[in-house]
């Protein structure tokens, strides 16, 4: 693959003698949606932890335009240009939706050091960066909310959203952050049919907008409909990879998920 924003390289965890991760290896092409699948137990939240600074590899590299965030902490790792939506809702209940997204926004910490360690190509950006300074938070969050067909939720305090309307404002929030690469963690699991639609149009939309998908989702049918490119994993390492016809009609996939 060419162009790679995210690049895992031989990485490895182990949870005393489970080995969740593997010696695994892929990369995330620009301007994609690409999806890591497998059976329950392969290690996709594992390497997804593993990104994101919440578990520390044992080895390995984790490199985002071309910089090692392997050990690096969470927030740093944010701050380089990394947003993600979490499998549970990370919503503050007692908040309204704008409120939520308001939380979102960058400060100076993360522009200063997104400035330090990234050359200026490569810095993170949000999509309401680099506007006049003239238009509002609130503003850039209304314009969101449109986006998403969601205006009417702006002062819903989350805890009265169902679960498919948190999905999205969780999307929101994470768009709304500065970065380069966005990391879905299950968008639609949980949700109904129609929002799911709702949530493959958003998805496919950010694409041609060019933003850069990395997602993690056991709905085959919804994944292989959205996705550019497919790595699939089983026992902490990748087995495949393609594109979703490619994957479809791939043996050790079929012999993964039916074992």
């Amino acid at each position: 693959m060419k162009n790679e924003i995210l690049k895992i390289e031989n990485l490895r965890k182990h949870f005393g003698g489970v080995h969740a991760v593997d010696d695994c290896s892929f990369g995330v092409e620009r301007g994609t949606i690409t999806a890591l699948i497998g059976p329950n137990g392969s290690g996709k939240t594992t390497v997804f932890n593993l990104v994101s600074g919440i578990t520390k590899a044992d080895g390995g590299k984790i490199l985002l335009n071309d910089l090692n965030i392997a050990h690096l902490q969470p927030h740093l790792i944010s701050n380089l240009g990394i947003s993600r939506v979490f499998q549970q809702s990370r919503l503050f209940a007692n908040l309204t939706v704008e409120e939520n997204l308001m939380l979102a926004f960058d400060n100076e910490d993360q522009k200063f050091w997104a400035s330090f360690i990234l050359g200026p190509e490569d810095r993170p950006l949000g999509r309401h960066q680099g506007r006049s300074s003239g238009i509002s938070k609130k503003k850039i969050i209304d314009e969101y909310l449109e986006s998403m067909c969601i205006t009417h939720m702006r002062n819903k305090q989350t805890r009265d959203l169902s679960f498919g309307q948190k999905r999205l404002v969780e999307i929101l929030r994470a768009l709304i952050n500065p970065h380069s690469l966005l990391m879905l963690d299950e968008p639609v699991a949980g949700v109904t049919p129609e929002l799911r639609e709702k949530i493959k149009d958003v998805l496919r939309d950010l694409r041609a907008k060019g933003e850069t998908i990395l997602l993690i989702e056991h709905d085959m049918n919804f994944t292989l409909k959205v996705s550019d490119w497919v790595i699939v994993m089983d026992a902490g390492q990748v087995i495949a990879e393609g594109t979703p016809d490619d994957i479809r009609h791939n043996p050790k996939v079929l012999e993964a998920y039916l074992d």
